[in-house]
């Protein structure tokens, strides 16, 4: 079954990681910094760009806009890079797991990891009462290639580096993210907010993953290569219930444009990401419900 989800936006006040930020030393509004100096403040690095800058707090003072800018912002800190909505930033710990605890929420349809690389993904959920209520856990080695898809997608899948945790109690309030392993690295995880089942994927989806590698000129006229993350896009061809479809198209139609989670079939990595809504076109109608399709252009 397909499954489109809305990405909830996370505040860093509700993410606890299990990572020391060593970065930098945290801000301190008293000292006086000079440039190349670079603290943390909120989860974020900074480098200072004027001598003699003080007082100057750094998410106020970094904007390109401002004359002079004081600071510049540099990416999350390693310890908070999977919870900050880019998942070609990845949190990494070269000697063990990674744990992230996230609170405020409520009514949520999923729990997403992606680009995970270790042993085992644990997803644990708490009540408001801080007491365990589920708890689910995959591997993150090995080959999946027993399913339905395997016909379908050629590329075989090792372990389950995308997925989406769900079917989870209502009444969750917390989750604890766990990927666990010798050498662990997460790319993202979000909360899936709004999950909407729209259909059956059908074969005649195709899945590629495309470079955005380039060769791109410097100040002296000489190429140079810059390496960039790739995307996977994708395009399902789907069916779907009419009664269903037409109670839904109008919530399908607004994530036109849209940051989603998407999931083709449950557990295959190949076939669940995070993409942007690109198309979805009209259903066309068949006897027995309608067919449409829907092409998402990956984020990595």
């Amino acid at each position: 079954m397909m499954f489109l989800g809305t990405i909830k936006a996370l505040a860093f006040a509700d993410v606890v990681s299990s990572l020391p930020e060593v970065e930098a030393p945290a801000y301190n509004p008293a000292t006086t910094y000079n440039i190349a100096d670079e603290v943390i403040f909120d989860h974020y690095v900074y480098g200072c760009l004027i001598d003699g800058t003080v007082g100057k707090q750094p998410d106020t003072y970094s904007s390109i806009y401002q004359t002079p800018q004081y600071w510049q912002l540099k990416s999350a800190t390693n310890a908070f890079a999977a919870v900050d909505g880019v998942l070609s930033t990845p949190t990494v710990n070269a000697s063990g797991d990674i744990s992230f605890t996230i609170t405020g929420f409520s009514n949520i349809a999923g729990v997403g990891i992606f680009d995970a690389f270790g042993t085992t993904a644990t997803a644990e959920f708490y009540n408001g009462s801080d007491a365990l209520i589920d708890t689910q856990i995959i591997n993150l080695v090995g080959f999946n290639l027993n399913s339905y898809y395997e016909w379908l997608f050629t590329q075989p899948t090792s372990g389950n580096t995308n997925y989406v945790f769900r079917n989870f109690p209502v009444n969750s309030a917390k989750v604890v993210v766990t990927i666990a392993g010798d050498a662990t690295e997460l790319g993202e995880v979000a909360i899936i907010e709004t999950g909407y089942t729209v259909g059956d994927a059908l074969y005649g989806s195709t899945i590629r993953i495309a470079s955005r590698s380039i060769y791109e000129d410097d100040e002296f006229g000489v190429p140079r290569y810059i390496k960039k993350p790739s995307r996977i896009n994708a395009t399902f061809e789907i069916f779907g219930e009419k009664a269903f479809i037409e109670t839904l198209w109008g919530r399908l139609r607004k994530l036109s444009g849209d940051r989603v989670v998407y999931e083709a079939e449950e557990g295959r990595t190949v076939t669940t990401g995070i993409g942007l809504v690109r198309d979805i076109s009209v259903p066309i109608n068949m006897p027995s419900g309608y067919l449409f399709s829907i092409e998402l252009e990956g984020v990595q």
